[in-house]
């Protein structure tokens, strides 16, 4: 059965800080990041480890950044929303925050969700390289 811890972090009474387990492993929290009663950002974990980030960064109610991470709980890349249609525009290495989309091409990776790490190409100096 899943068990939700409920964290108040400014004594306000009020929730700040919400986590959800599940056979005692970290499946997600959720985090009201400015104090107005509502999640902000969200953190998935498979097995108690973490694997994405979502996050109302507009405080607008979209989610409009996200971060993806490998099986060492590592930053791999991450996807921006500029425009507030919930789609992701621009995808970044994690490490070096370098574009791997250009907003103009009509963010087509978020179509089709996070390239996979070891597909990714970087370009350097005009010459496309292996990424990460």
């Amino acid at each position: 059965e899943p068990v939700k811890e409920i964290i108040d972090l400014d004594f306000d009474g009020k929730v700040d800080v919400t986590r959800h387990y599940e056979k005692g492993v970290l499946l997600r929290e959720e985090f009201d990041l400015n104090y107005d009663e509502k999640v902000d950002m969200t953190k998935f974990y498979e097995e108690g480890k973490l694997i994405r980030k979502e996050q109302d960064a507009r405080l607008d109610g979209t989610i409009d950044y996200w971060e993806y991470y490998d099986e060492k709980e590592v930053l791999e890349r991450i996807g921006v929303d500029y425009d507030g249609d919930g789609e992701i525009d621009d995808w970044h290495l994690g490490k070096d925050k370098s574009k791997i989309a250009d907003p103009e091409s009509g963010g087509a990776l978020a179509k089709e969700g996070p390239p996979p790490a070891d597909d990714l190409e970087e370009k350097k100096d005009g010459e496309a390289a292996d990424g990460p």
